[in-house]
């Protein structure tokens, strides 16, 4: 009797492990999420420190049944082992590491970047953490550059639980910042109806090549042009504009022109408004003054014309006298 019972105990666990074993043995994983109710901002102004806060979550995840009597013994041996199925000591837990890497022109700094979670009955339905991400762009920094911090997520396993690890970027564009300097002599003493050229040195000190276009404010009858017309600059380098004053006219005196340059961002994969391509205008102002040429070579015909009209009337009158004299003598 004794041998039938045992027998029949015997099969009974082992049909229980056959019945059991699809529902057990099914390989527990485990999900990390971020996510975030902050807004990212794009582009992120150079030298402001930015702060946010990151929900980390943990999950364990089984199928329905082991799940649903995840508390029960035989669960807990078959997922984290004897110790853990008796309780002995306590509930096991997990050690979740947080590391960063960010572009070389992005300072960044995560707190905690240690979370335990504690797998109890919560754990199948997820645990949720919060960490701060503080960042800073750097001076050096390249304009609208579509970059990321990438926050790496690395937990260790327990039991047949395994190890897991996510990757979650967090976008970072650093602002176009233009900073164009201009070196030119401000005032010139012109001929008026000639024409005369100006050369302007413009220098990029900005974080991306930069675009310059020009507009310019002129007296009403001023023909004025630019050569050429638009001008990219590579950054921290320096190029030359001519300014073109086309047969000025004749009786100006002091005329100033007003140059307006309007830089803007010459990066063609940017993805946001194109207001954040517009930089900082700068103004230029060129005076002209009338070296009075026109006016002293009017003088100068002036006085040919009335040198040359006196000789001709001295002409005419010795002519005259000639005549008088010799009709005199010979009637």
């Amino acid at each position: 009797m004794k041998k039938k019972v045992i027998l029949i105990t015997i099969i009974s666990i082992y049909l229980s492990f056959i019945i059991l074993t699809p529902i057990i043995s099914a390989a527990p994983t485990a999900e990390i999420t971020l996510e975030t109710d902050a807004e990212i901002e794009t582009p992120l102004k150079i030298g402001e420190q930015k702060e946010i806060e990151l929900n980390v979550k943990y999950q364990l995840v089984l199928g329905d049944i082991a799940k649903l009597f995840f508390g029960r013994r035989i669960i807990r041996f078959f997922l984290f082992g004897l110790s853990n199925t008796l309780k002995i000591s306590g509930d096991p837990s997990i050690t979740l590491n947080l590391s960063l890497e960010s572009p070389e022109w992005c300072t960044a700094n995560l707190e905690p970047t240690e979370l335990m979670f504690t797998m109890d009955k919560a754990i199948t339905d997820g645990k949720t953490k919060t960490v701060k991400l503080t960042y800073i762009i750097d001076e050096n920094a390249t304009a609208l550059v579509n970059e990321s911090i990438k926050i790496n997520a690395n937990s260790n396993g327990v039991g047949s639980v395994p190890e897991s690890s996510n990757t979650f970027p967090i976008q970072v564009v650093p602002e176009y910042k233009s900073d164009i300097i201009t070196e030119s002599k401000n005032e010139f003493t012109i001929p008026p109806l000639k024409n005369y050229s100006v050369l302007v040195n413009i220098t990029n000190n900005g974080n991306g090549e930069t675009s310059v276009s020009f507009e310019i404010e002129k007296p009403k009858d001023w023909n004025v042009s630019f050569s050429p017309e638009e001008i990219i600059i590579p950054a921290t380098e320096t190029k030359q504009v001519t300014v073109n004053v086309i047969n000025p006219p004749k009786s100006f005196e002091n005329e100033t022109l007003i140059i307006t340059m309007n830089p803007k961002s010459t990066i063609e994969d940017y993805e946001g408004d194109e207001k954040d391509k517009e930089g900082t205008p700068v103004t230029l102002s060129l005076t002209f003054l009338n070296d009075g040429s026109a006016d002293n070579s009017d003088d100068e015909i002036g006085i040919i014309d009335i040198t040359l009209l006196i000789v001709i009337l001295l002409a005419v009158l010795i002519i005259i006298i000639i005549i008088f004299y010799v009709r005199k003598r010979f009637l």
